[in-house]
């Protein structure tokens, strides 16, 4: 069986995040980097679940911080299955 696709997007406030590290675990395959339209894909993914996780680092944040987000992925052979991350969400205001 060909298995299925994983494929999303990597985002910050409503715009396109490029360089963000997307890993699987089980780790079935390389960790892929989000394009300049902070897409990314995994193909030929056996049918089961996974859990993903997307690494970012602000390069133009002060501290050494990496934002890290982690979805869950069921996947069906012959499928696409959706997973799209946001970064950005918490609020930094007092």
């Amino acid at each position: 069986s060909a298995g299925g696709i994983i494929e999303g997007t990597a985002q910050r406030d409503g715009q396109p995040l490029p360089g963000v590290l997307i890993s699987i675990a089980p780790k079935l395959a390389d960790s892929v980097l989000t394009d300049a339209d902070g897409r990314y894909s995994f193909k030929n993914v056996p049918a089961g679940e996974y859990e993903l996780l997307a690494g970012y680092h602000d390069p133009d944040s002060e501290e050494d911080s990496q934002e890290a987000i982690e979805q869950p992925a069921a996947v069906e052979s012959g499928a696409v299955t959706n997973v799209d991350f946001v970064f950005g969400q918490t609020a930094d205001s007092p």
